[in-house]
């Protein structure tokens, strides 16, 4: 699957370690994480909705496929292959229990991860593994062209990839503080994880 990208913006605390805590407690009691090994079944029944389908006729389009002796025998394998790996994640995560803590989740996710600020487990003065860490100031005032950024510049650097050089280290984050009329309104938590 590969690492995930995710940013958040929570209300400013001058604690970052517990704003980062609030916002994996948050993440987790939404379920806004991924687990079992992959998309769930209301995921994928979500995604093929906006499409216009359902998930069992799209299925019985892929096993019609992979059964379709005209097809190359390449093209019907990754059919059929696919309507397995559905079917085991399927199983996969309805056999297992909702966790009930962040750390049986990450125990649960090991080395997949849960692709959220979940996999982020503590605040660092610099970049580290599992870890958010201040934009530098140098770097701030680059992007930014103050050490203040609004909530507004920054997601609007974020999406325009200004800071994709520090956000897209696998298993680690940043975090800025927003302000708004010189004072501290926000902080702005953004990474990637998850593989």
């Amino acid at each position: 699957m590969g690492a995930t990208g995710w940013n958040y913006f929570v209300s400013y605390q001058a604690d970052l370690a517990a704003a980062l805590q609030r916002l994996r407690e948050n993440v987790f009691a939404d379920r806004q994480y991924l687990s079992g090994i992959g998309i769930t079944r209301p995921e994928m029944e979500a995604a093929l909705k906006v499409c216009g389908a359902d998930t069992e006729s799209v299925l019985r389009r892929f096993a019609t496929q992979a059964a379709d002796p005209r097809l190359p025998a390449q093209t019907r394998e990754r059919f059929a292959a696919l309507v397995q790996q559905f079917k085991q994640c399927d199983q996969s995560n309805a056999s297992l229990p909702e966790p009930t803590t962040i750390q049986e989740l990450l125990e649960r996710q090991g080395e997949s991860g849960t692709h959220s600020i979940l996999d982020i487990v503590s605040v660092s003065n610099t970049s580290e593994f599992r870890a958010v860490s201040p934009l530098p100031t140098s770097k701030l005032v680059e992007v930014f062209g103050t050490e203040k950024p609004s909530h507004a510049q920054i997601k609007r650097k974020y999406e325009g990839n200004a800071l994709e050089e520090y956000v897209g280290k696998p298993w680690e984050g940043i975090y800025i503080i927003a302000y708004r009329n010189g004072l501290p309104v926000e902080i702005f938590f953004a990474g990637c994880s998850g593989d």
